[in-house]
């Protein structure tokens, strides 16, 4: 700004002065987006080592996996714009709506961790539950950039939710972040059979008798598995898997009986002789069937068929906790 003086002799002086306007923190953050969402593959282990420091303690030492970054913006200059982000302390596990076929009870198969579950709720019906979010999660407070500490079971968990917030020192602003765990291809095919009040519970062999007079074409028994992996829960009752025989089984067998490889129903296609063979036991195999996975996962079980006489009393009653009963007549 330039100032000129002059007096009555017409002499004049002028000078030049520089005014800074000076910002005042008037100007509140602001995220980029209201929410974040995000992704990670399930069981994936930490393997960055974090070097900055977070907003009560310093992270040098702990390992993390890069989740994502959010972003907000400041108008204000210089430390008035600058942006320090934090977690909230708490946050939600969101666990996923288990839907079963009302006459099948579930199945609940339990998988060994060095580390134990972390995330346990006390029904099936909990759809979520509240946790402390920097046992979890954790995030580099200049860069936005957010890290998670361990890795997570898509079978067990579904998502997380969380708020982020942003703050110039003066002025805050809050975001939600979505973190969703992602199904691979992790776990093998699981055996089960159904006892009489529709309860399943995991089998490793199935038992069907049959007279030997039986009919060709006849149902001797089903094997039944499914897929633990999340996608398999779709529909339980109907899971996406094939079924084939073991390497091992005779052709004789494999021509006596036909195994359904999509139903796993077993049907006699030869006339049986108890004299000849009284039993036939053999091994069956379960594979899931997800075309868009690399690696494929197998289970076996073993099938014994016990032949019958007509006249043979079969009421009697055998008592073997992993394998199914069937008595099949012609």
């Amino acid at each position: 700004v330039g100032i000129e003086c002059e007096d009555s002799a017409k002499n004049k002086v002028s000078h030049y002065y520089t005014i800074r306007v000076l910002d005042e923190n008037d100007q509140k953050p602001m995220f980029v987006k209201q929410l974040f969402a995000f992704s990670l593959n399930e069981n994936q282990q930490p393997h960055t080592r974090l070097t900055f420091q977070g907003e009560q303690q310093t992270q040098d030492g702990l390992l993390g996996h890069l989740v994502g970054k959010v972003k907000a913006v400041d108008k204000d200059v210089g430390q008035n714009g600058e942006i320090i982000y934090a977690l909230d302390k708490e946050m939600t596990v969101c666990f996923h709506k288990i839907q079963m076929d009302q006459n099948f009870s579930p199945l609940v198969v339990q998988t060994a961790t060095d580390n134990g579950d972390p995330f346990t709720r006390t029904s099936v019906n909990d759809q979520s539950i509240v946790v402390e979010t920097k046992s979890y999660f954790v995030i580099d407070f200049h860069t936005g950039t957010i890290y998670a500490l361990m890795p997570f079971d898509a079978e067990k968990v579904d998502k997380f939710e969380f708020k982020v917030s942003a703050t110039d020192g003066l002025n805050n602003a809050s975001a939600k972040v979505e973190v969703r765990i992602l199904d691979v291809n992790d776990q093998i095919p699981v055996f089960y059979h159904l006892n009489e009040t529709g309860f399943a519970s995991p089998s490793s062999s199935f038992s069907f008798y049959v007279f030997e007079n039986a009919s060709i074409n006849t149902k001797l028994g089903q094997v039944t598995a499914f897929d633990p992996d999340l996608s398999g829960w779709s529909n339980i009752t109907s899971p996406k898997i094939s079924f084939s025989w073991s390497h091992e089984t005779p052709n004789l067998y494999r021509t006596t009986f036909q195994l359904d490889p999509a139903t796993g129903d077993i049907i006699l296609r030869r006339q049986l002789d108890r004299e000849t063979n009284p039993y036939y036991s053999f091994g069956v195999i379960a594979q899931d069937t997800r075309i868009q996975s690399s690696s494929i996962r197998t289970a076996s079980a073993t099938v014994t068929i016990f032949v019958e006489v007509r006249s043979y009393p079969i009421s009697r009653s055998l008592s073997r906790s992993s394998a199914s009963m069937n008595h099949v007549t012609s």
